[in-house]
């Protein structure tokens, strides 16, 4: 029982020890922080002046005329709708591809159906004759929709 009792008294020493030095960690990137005394909630209010300041800077590159607030209304409406009303699961679609993904595993370009985000996968070897390049129209087949139903997932028929 004794050895028990010791052994939970290590383990909390240690959880102690590391969640101060998270903490100091954490202080020492923060300008004008207080060594002596973090204030209660800092990392929220650190989050939350960083996501204002972000907003603003956006609204700063924006311009704010009848016709990009009439790109925003559209952008939030497509949002909103059902990847459905854009393109149904087994169809088969064209579309221009827009950015090549060679870098991420599997391959994958991205293009769009109708505005819908699609990002196609079993493309050819990106090293190969046949790899596919910005611009290129591409034959795919719409297999399931993304977590937030904001884009689709397709598979690679063939060129245009």
């Amino acid at each position: 029982m004794q050895s028990l009792v010791i052994g939970a008294t290590l383990v909390l020493i240690v959880l102690v020890g590391v969640a101060r030095a998270l903490r100091v960690r954490g202080r020492s990137s923060r300008s004008g922080a207080d060594p002596g005394r973090e204030p209660e909630g800092w990392w929220v209010e650190d989050r939350a002046e960083d996501l204002e300041r972000r907003w603003r800077d956006e609204k700063k590159l924006r311009p704010n005329t009848p016709a990009q607030r009439e790109r925003d209304r559209a952008h939030r409406r497509a949002q909103r709708r059902p990847p459905e009303q854009v393109a149904r699961k087994g169809e088969t679609y064209e579309l221009v591809v827009l950015e090549t993904q060679y870098d991420r595993v599997p391959h994958e370009v991205r293009g769009t159906i109708d505005g819908l985000q699609t990002f196609v996968r079993e493309v050819p070897d990106p090293d190969g004759p046949d790899a596919l390049r910005v611009g290129d129209v591409v034959r795919v087949q719409v297999t399931d929709y993304g977590a937030g139903r904001t884009s689709a997932q397709a598979r690679f028929l063939g060129r245009q």
